[in-house]
C-alpha cells in the first residue's frame, strides 16, 4: 500500500466505544457493497482484456497469413524478374546473331 494511502477497510479500534448492533452491520453492508462493486469492476475489466487478448491473437494469425501470402507473391515476383533478366540476355545475344545474318544476305 503506497505512504498516506487509506486502507479498503476501516474496522473500529479496540478502545473506541462499541456500535449498536444496527450501525455495526449498516457499516458492514455498506462496506459489502463498495467491495463487491470493485469486485464486479475487476470481473469486467478481466473480461474486457481477455475479449482483447483474442482479438490482438486473432488479427496477429489474420497478418502472419498476410504477411506469408506477401512472401509468396514476392519470391514469385523475384523469380519472373531473373527469368526476364535471363530472356533479354538471350535475346541481345541472339539479335547479334540475326543482324549478322541480315546483313549476309
Amino acid at each position: 500500500r503506497a505512504a498516506g494511502a487509506k486502507p479498503a477497510v476501516s474496522l473500529p479500534l479496540a478502545e473506541d466505544p462499541p456500535l449498536p448492533v444496527t450501525e455495526a452491520l449498516s457499516r458492514l453492508g455498506a462496506i459489502v457493497e463498495r467491495e463487491t462493486g470493485r469486485v464486479e469492476r475487476a470481473s469486467e475489466a478481466r473480461v474486457r482484456a481477455e475479449d482483447d487478448a483474442r482479438n490482438s491473437a486473432a488479427t496477429a494469425a489474420r497478418l502472419e497469413a498476410e504477411l506469408r501470402f506477401a512472401a509468396g507473391r514476392h519470391v514469385y515476383a523475384q523469380h519472373f524478374q531473373s527469368w526476364a533478366e535471363d530472356l533479354l540476355d538471350c535475346l541481345s545475344h541472339k539479335a547479334e546473331s540475326v543482324d549478322s545474318a541480315a546483313a549476309a544476305v
